[in-house]
């Protein structure tokens, strides 16, 4: 191993330890969001036929609706193996991508922008769930294909092509975060012979037949993850692009997480101001040494910027078709960390270590709140639990949310359903989630007695013999008979230090 291999392996090393250290600690999931309770619920139905045959029978992400009841079918609700999973796979889209932007940049360039890449403050929701590895792992299966399909165009070789579409053909089917990536992947490797780049258009048979999967798909037992286009959600999906570049990743959650930072105890303050210390240490000295090999991005740092940004877009731009949501910024956050880092060639040495700390600092922060949230998430599903008997007896379970959510500051998202959808700047908990929580409480064995599970944000009355809601998480009224319902409150609920601390909400 000669002396560039040895500092490349050692400086991936570094960004997996950073990754770890930045976005995991304190190393506590103890809570399942909804969705996990769903899928869950879905691997162990018998009347969905066995996992590995009903997720294949999906329309959309037939390998990704696999994974997703694959993990839980395995592990069940395990807090060490969700941990475990999640660590293993961002770890591993980290290291790709680092070994991707090395071979566009400069060494010391591509450490720097792989750094921010780690440090950018979007990642945090694949955290919050097992299930979220599902998204990362597609990540990784893009980034293994434009690293394939590089040395298909440095060597010609077809066997490399074929790997490289048949890892993209596995990531699109997983979750379709990277579905034109290989665009991307042209761009920049375009410098190759004609018949290379005529062979490049080989990417487009598994694209074309993914929508054609997509919108002809068989009758299945179960949908999840479908969405119908239509004009008002591509309408939405578009302005969301550079909001969620810019104001949800860059802006909202600097502030959520600076503000984890400031709200956590004195033990994860010291260990935040630790790490963000080593970070700005380490920047600044990926910029010194970027500055005497005279390595730049582009001699034009509006072009380069420029270019980062659209290719950060055009990475989003599938996700616009419905709404863009963090998750699918996996990929566009290492063309943020590229457009960061071209800026920070046009300012100070200091500039670059200071913002490099205020990224870790809001990073860490998000995890901490994590946490917390977790943390509520397992005191709701424990309440159920405790209830279970009575839920076992009853036919209609009505979850009164908001004795919880009215103790319980917001700060942006929709109130009027009180899902707590933007609780602290991270989602809690959804419409369909708690039907499988309680059934989950009730009994953990799929193929019991289901349950109506209605959940009122607001206006929950009893009169009459009749519960009524004005307003349930779908912002819809209901009414139902009081006979065998139950009415599920957390008023008494203690809820985590961590919240309890915050004034209720007036």
């Amino acid at each position: 191993m000669n002396e560039v291999t040895r500092r490349r392996v050692s400086f991936a090393a570094t960004l997996v330890a950073l990754n770890i250290l930045v976005h995991f600690v304190p190393f506590e999931r103890p809570g399942f969001q909804p969705d996990d309770y769903v899928w869950r619920h879905l691997s162990t139905d018998p009347s969905t036929g066995a996992f590995n045959t009903a997720g294949l029978t999906q329309g959309i992400r037939p390998l990704g609706s696999t994974l997703f009841m694959a993990i839980p079918f395995v592990f069940g609700l395990n807090e060490p193996a969700q941990l475990a999973i999640l660590i293993a796979t961002t770890s591993l889209l980290t290291v790709l991508a680092y070994l991707y932007l090395d071979g566009l940049l400069g060494e010391s360039t591509a450490a720097l922008a792989s750094l921010i890449f780690v440090l950018w403050p979007v990642k945090h929701e694949l955290y919050g769930s097992q299930l979220m590895a599902v998204v990362t792992t597609a990540g990784c299966l893009i980034l293994a294909a434009g690293l394939t399909f590089r040395r298909w165009m440095q060597r010609g070789e077809r066997s490399f092509l074929l790997a490289a579409v048949l890892l993209y053909t596995a990531s699109i089917l997983t979750y379709e975060i990277g579905y034109l990536a290989p665009l991307v992947f042209y761009w920049f490797e375009r410098e190759g012979s004609e018949e290379n780049r005529r062979g490049a258009a080989l990417f487009a048979i598994p694209a074309v037949l993914y929508w054609i999967l997509r919108w002809a798909r068989p009758e299945a037992p179960f949908t999840i993850g479908r969405h119908d286009l239509s004009l008002d959600g591509l309408a939405d999906g578009l302005v969301s692009l550079p909001s969620n570049l810019l104001g949800f990743q860059a802006a909202r959650n600097m502030a959520y997480g600076l503000f984890g930072v400031w709200s956590a105890s004195t033990a994860l303050q010291a260990f935040a101001a630790a790490i963000a210390a080593v970070v700005a240490l380490l920047s600044r000295r990926l910029r010194r040494r970027s500055d005497e090999n005279r390595e730049t991005l582009d001699s034009s740092w509006w072009r380069t910027t420029a270019g980062a940004l659209g290719v950060a877009v055009l990475l989003m731009a599938p996700a616009a078709m419905v709404l863009v949501e963090s998750r699918q910024s996996v990929l566009s956050a290492i063309a943020m960390g590229v457009a960061l880092c071209a800026t920070l060639f046009r300012l100070p040495r200091m500039a670059t270590a200071g913002i490099a700390a205020l990224l870790a600092l809001a990073s860490m922060g998000l995890a901490f709140r994590q946490v917390q949230l977790s943390a509520l998430q397992a005191a709701v599903a424990s309440s159920l639990t405790a209830r279970a008997k009575t839920l076992e007896l009853a036919e209609t379970v009505v979850i009164d949310l908001e004795t919880l959510s009215s103790r319980i500051d917001y700060t942006w998202g929709d109130a009027r359903t009180n899902g707590l959808r933007s609780y602290w700047g991270l989602p809690a908990f959804g419409p369909g989630g708690f039907a499988y929580m309680v059934e989950d409480a009730v009994s953990p064995v799929a193929g019991t007695k289901r349950r109506r599970v209605l959940v009122c944000a607001a206006g929950l009355s009893r009169a009459d013999g009749k519960i009524r809601c004005e307003r349930e998480i779908r912002g819809r009224r209901f009414e139902v008979r009081d006979e065998n319902a139950v009415i599920v409150d957390f008023s008494s609920l203690p809820l985590p230090d961590a919240i309890a601390r915050r004034p209720p909400a007036s």
